[in-house]
């Protein structure tokens, strides 16, 4: 029989099984709110965030009750080995990290590279060749290098969007955020290698989708919609066949518009029925989607299509424990986000803190009396010792705002940190 008990936050011992707090998950830095506490810093965290009392359940269970798999469908073997607690500090544990700036050449030579890839890879399936796997897989390990090195320099180039070169850069994005959930998350080398692979190439199917339909400008007919809605099958026919080409890896062809109550495509699967590569996929999709701006849609701010993402994942469109996964990988306030401070300025979010998510590092960009010039300071939002004490009251719309993020983000010579 299960025993539940409300405790003060400051009577928390380690040991304990914390399975709830008096605060909203999106309010605190952990992603869940169900855990044993393993040491000291976690509750210091609980504190931190301002709960008052947290619910645990009593010692004698937790000694009898397994610890839970934090996904939906944790049965499959490709995630066995995400532990429900946040995953450690990456940044720390990583000796060879270097700063963002000296990342930022290599990163921008993978993007390219990859951009490049996948232009030769459409071509190859329109002349009826093979795909290059191996290539794929090269570029796919070398994002993963990336990351290693600094876990902030290649996602932040997907948040510089290129109208004209959308239908490659969106593949190239999600392939780098689908490989940034993996391996925050804890996803082994060669699982990561699969999930960055089906990412790439997840919409190759729209090869076999006519130009015409593909870069129409307005709405789409019926009959236009049904061309483009084969897209995700054919994708998955194409992958199918290729050699060399993992089964796990053509989820994400297959299942990146299917969504978790049946209303999506192509096959109206519910979320017991699909792969976790195409949940995670799913996800990467709208949300480089929905901040991308289209000749039919307006691009939107990150942390609103986050907070679209939850809404959804609370109503079972999506799976929520991915959604909550996601969020925690690219932070509540995303990079290149533009937020306003409790001290009247303002600034572009450079990294996220996975500690704290609610406090990442900020680019600050204009104070009270207007903008400010190069170069410009960079505070982490999460030191302590930080005066005066700065957090986020809101977030802005940069394509409003007239704000090139070009022009922060690829040039770190214009800034300097304390």
């Amino acid at each position: 029989m299960k025993h539940r008990k409300r405790v003060r936050v400051q009577d928390l011992e380690v040991g304990m099984r914390l399975i709830g707090l008096d605060r909203p998950w999106m309010e605190t830095p952990f992603l869940w709110h169900r855990m044993v506490l393993r040491d000291k810093s976690q509750i210091q965290k609980i504190a931190d965030c301002g709960a008052q009392y947290a619910e645990i359940e009593t010692e004698e269970l937790v000694e009898k009750q397994a610890v839970e798999q934090p996904l939906a469908n944790a049965k499959e073997e490709a995630f066995e080995h995400i532990s429900e607690t946040p995953p450690p500090d990456l940044k720390a544990a990583v000796p060879e990290q270097v700063p963002f700036s000296e990342e930022l050449a290599p990163a921008n030579e993978i993007y390219n590279a990859a951009k490049n890839l996948l232009l030769e890879a459409v071509e190859d399936v329109r002349m009826g060749r093979e795909v290059n796997v191996a290539a794929v897989i090269s570029v796919v390990e070398n994002i993963l290098d990336s990351l290693v090195r600094n876990p902030d320099t290649l996602p932040s180039l997907t948040q510089l969007k290129s109208h004209d070169e959308y239908t490659f850069s969106h593949s190239v994005n999600v392939g780098i955020l689908v490989v940034a959930f993996g391996r925050h998350h804890g996803l082994a080398p060669d699982a990561l290698l699969r999930l960055g692979v089906g990412g790439l190439l997840h919409d190759i199917g729209k090869v076999r989708v006519p130009l015409s339909i593909l870069n129409k400008p307005g709405r789409y007919t019926k009959d236009e919609y049904d061309v483009m809605k084969r897209h995700p099958e054919t994708g998955g026919e194409i992958l199918h066949r290729t050699p060399g080409i993992a089964e796990e890896s053509i989820h994400p062809a297959l299942e990146h518009h299917e969504r978790g109550d049946g209303t999506g495509y192509p096959y109206n699967k519910t979320l017991a029925k699909m792969n976790p590569f195409g949940l995670i996929t799913q996800l990467a999709d709208v949300y480089d989607a929905m901040t991308s701006e289209r000749v039919y849609h307006k691009e939107r701010p990150p942390y609103e299509v986050l907070r679209y993402l939850y809404a959804r994942g609370q109503s079972g469109h999506f799976d929520l424990s991915m959604v909550q996964k996601f969020i925690q990988c690219v932070g509540i306030y995303p990079v290149g986000s533009l937020v306003e401070l409790n001290t009247g300025e303002s600034g572009i979010v450079m990294s996220v803190n996975s500690n704290w998510l609610l406090a990442p590092r900020v680019l600050i960009t204009q104070n009270r009396n207007g903008p400010l010039a190069a170069p410009y300071l960079e505070l982490d939002l999460a030191e302590p010792n930080l005066r005066p004490v700065r957090t986020i009251m809101s977030v802005q719309d940069h394509s409003s705002l007239n704000i090139n993020l070009a022009d922060y983000l690829a040039k770190p010579q214009h800034r300097q940190s304390v």
